[in-house]
């Protein structure tokens, strides 16, 4: 549909097309959460997560053989057809209120565009790819390649850009880098360019494997994060959203919740968790730069305005347990794992604990979450590079906290290096702190980085992180 109005020249109704597509279940899954359901909805709720559960409890045991694999993976693939289904019948169902609206482009120039601001919509097709520049006053369009030419260059740059470097190759790897970023900027951003220049912040909305893209590392002149303060969105409409629900937030009563070296298996441990760990494919390796990070963090903001859990103490029902709706800073510093062909299954990897908990806190688990936070940080987490190539995965984690309640996400798309990630967040918080906003406060702890002599300057160490939301 986008494609066919885009060849008639009806750039704005395209917009309208592919923002319906993006923002239509996530604007009415944000205006009512899955905790507003009632008792009998949440009870046949309850009964498919458990089912979902135990089958995944069972394919993750270790002691299943090849083709006893593949019937359990049948069964929980017909186990999650069933919660979709419960969930369509949930929105086939009568309502008592207008769902929020799917915003065109007058109307998100109207109520989301500053005077300096601006935002980029991405559409990736198997023929032909889309992008649209939305300033204050006009629309504008542009032809991109076809979907598996800009996966590519992605691809190839960040290659480039999640390899560790050091004083000795930082330059010569800088150089490499900017040659294939200076390729992304071209295809990306260099049709806008001319609308550009009164611009201060950007909105990015990626699609696909755009979403493991850090736009702000791009180099074009100079790089984008020194000429913008960069965000990015699941849609436009979304953050509309957002704002409408900012309006009836009561303040939270304190500060930081924060969860960070969880005290995973090791390969000498012959656990279910360690299993269950291996068969997602994801690291069993401790995080000792995050408790140094969050414990920084935790001193800006007070010690007895916050509250954190280490090593043991870092599972998942103490997550499920706490009174999340009191902190405005949930901060995660535990691996991720991020499935592609099921981006439900993905989630954050703390530890079992006491109960039948598997200790991932999945998309499912978040989405019932109670959370009222300004911002959740995803810190340190895996996302399979080299192999990713939907993006799915990352953007479905960032929009389960969303609709859970926060107000914004802040992501890693690669682990970075422990001392850099600590400064960064340390930084980070100071400008929260000095009450500066979320994507402003980002951007100059980024810049910090970067302008520090030495091998920090390379976006290794500064661009994983990026926010999402309002």
């Amino acid at each position: 549909h986008t494609d066919i109005l885009m060849r008639l020249g009806q750039a704005g109704q395209a917009f309208l097309v592919t923002e319906r597509w993006r923002a239509r279940a996530l604007v009415e899954a944000i205006a009512a959460p899955a905790h507003s359901l009632t008792r009998e909805q949440r009870q046949r709720e309850d009964a498919l997560l458990a089912a979902i559960g135990a089958i995944q409890r069972e394919l993750l045991s270790g002691s299943l053989t090849a083709s006893a694999k593949t019937a359990v993976r049948t069964r929980l693939t017909a186990a999650e057809a069933d919660l979709d289904l419960f969930r369509v019948g949930l929105r086939r169902a009568p309502v008592t209120a207008e769902p929020p609206p799917v915003l065109d482009d007058a109307e998100v120039r109207r109520q989301l565009l500053g005077p300096r601001e601006a935002a980029i919509v991405f559409a990736l097709g198997e023929e032909r790819s889309y992008a649209w520049l939305l300033t204050p006053s006009q629309l504008h369009s542009a032809v991109l390649p076809a979907k598996k030419h800009v996966a590519a260059a992605v691809q190839a740059y960040r290659a480039l850009l999640t390899r560790p470097v050091n004083a000795l190759t930082a330059t010569s790897a800088l150089r490499g880098l900017d040659t294939e970023g200076a390729k992304l900027h071209q295809m990306l951003i260099a049709p806008f360019v001319p609308h550009l220049q009164n611009v201060d912040a950007l909105t990015i909305v990626p699609d696909g494997v755009l979403a493991y893209l850090p736009f702000d590392a791009l180099p074009g002149g100079r790089r984008m994060i020194e000429r913008f303060r960069i965000r990015y969105a699941p849609s436009l409409s979304a953050i509309a959203v957002l704002r409408e629900r900012n309006k009836t937030r009561q303040a939270p009563s304190k500060a930081l919740l924060a969860f960070a070296d969880p005290a995973y298996p090791t390969a000498k441990d012959a656990s279910p968790t360690l299993a269950a760990y291996r068969e997602r494919g994801v690291p069993d390796t401790r995080l000792p730069g995050s408790r140094t990070e969050v414990l920084a963090i935790r001193a800006l903001h007070g010690t007895s305005n916050s509250r954190v859990y280490f090593g043991d103490d870092a599972h998942e029902p103490a997550l499920k347990q706490e009174a999340l709706e009191q902190y405005r800073y949930l901060h995660l510093a535990a691996h991720g794992y991020l499935d592609e062909q099921q981006p439900a299954r993905s989630g954050i990897l703390l530890l079992p604990g006491p109960g039948s908990d598997d200790g991932i806190v999945q998309v499912e688990d978040i989405l019932r979450l109670r959370l009222n936070a300004d911002l959740v940080t995803l810190s340190a987490c895996q996302t399979g590079i080299g192999e990713v190539v939907d993006g799915e995965g990352v953007m479905g984690l960032s929009r389960a906290f969303l609709q859970a309640g926060a107000q914004g996400v802040v992501v890693s798309l690669w682990n970075v290096n422990d001392s850099a990630s600590a400064e960064l967040m340390q930084a980070f918080h100071q400008n929260l702190k000095a009450g500066l906003g979320r994507d402003e406060s980002l951007r100059r702890a980024k810049l910090t980085l970067l302008r520090k002599p030495g091998p920090w300057r390379h976006p290794y160490f500064w661009a994983a992180f990026v926010g999402m939301g309002d």
